[in-house]
C-alpha cells in the first residue's frame, strides 16, 4: 500500500466571511477619516473666509513653542494627491485679526463642535464691529481641550475677565486691552 504523502499546510488561510469582515471594517474607517478631513477643510476654509488665522499642530513642539518652517506630515506626493486635511490638524486659530470681524455667534455654533481639539483661541474684538459676544467668548472657553485664551477687546473689564476664567479654570487667559 502507497502512502499518499500529507498535503502542505498553508498557515494563512481565511475565509470569504473573514474579508468581507476586514474589508467592511476598512472602509468604515476610511468613510470616517474622509468625513473628518472634508469637515476639517469646509471649517478651515469657511473661516479664513471671514478672516480667522490657522496654525497647525506640526508646526508647534511638545512645549507648544512654534516651530518655524516645520515639515508638514505625510509625504509630499500624497498631500498634492489628498489634499493636506487628511494630516493637518488646526491647533490654533486666531479670530478677528483681519478687522472688521466677520465671525459671527451663528458661526460659533455650527463650528465649535467640530473644532474640539483647538488648543490656542484668540480672538480680538474691536469695539466698533462686536460680532462675537460675550456668549460666544464662554462658548469658546468651553472647548474640552483649550489650554490658552486670548482676548483682544479694548472694553474688556476685570469682572468680564474673572467670569470667564470661573468657566476656564485651568487655561491660561491673555488679555490685551489696547485699541
Amino acid at each position: 500500500m502507497t502512502d499518499k504523502p500529507k498535503p502542505k499546510r498553508r498557515w494563512w488561510q481565511y475565509s470569504l466571511r473573514t474579508l468581507r469582515i476586514v474589508v467592511t471594517v476598512f472602509c468604515v474607517w476610511m468613510g470616517i477619516t474622509v468625513k473628518r478631513a472634508r469637515d476639517q477643510q469646509r471649517i478651515v476654509e469657511f473661516l479664513q473666509t471671514r478672516g480667522a488665522f490657522f496654525k497647525y499642530a506640526h508646526e508647534f513642539d511638545a512645549s507648544h513653542m512654534p516651530i518655524w518652517n516645520a515639515e508638514p506630515p505625510g509625504p509630499d506626493w500624497l498631500r498634492s494627491l489628498i489634499g493636506p486635511h487628511y494630516f493637518d490638524r488646526p491647533d490654533s486659530v486666531a479670530l478677528g485679526f483681519n478687522p472688521p470681524s466677520r465671525v459671527t455667534d451663528a458661526d460659533l455654533n455650527d463650528i465649535l463642535p467640530q473644532l474640539e481639539h483647538l488648543k490656542t483661541v484668540r480672538v480680538v474684538v474691536v469695539y466698533w464691529d462686536r460680532r462675537i459676544s460675550e456668549e460666544g467668548i464662554r462658548r469658546i472657553a468651553g472647548l474640552n481641550n483649550l489650554e490658552k485664551l486670548g482676548l483682544g477687546d479694548p472694553q474688556t473689564t476685570d469682572a468680564r475677565i474673572d467670569q470667564i476664567r470661573q468657566e476656564f479654570p485651568n487655561g491660561e487667559i491673555h488679555v490685551h486691552r489696547d485699541p
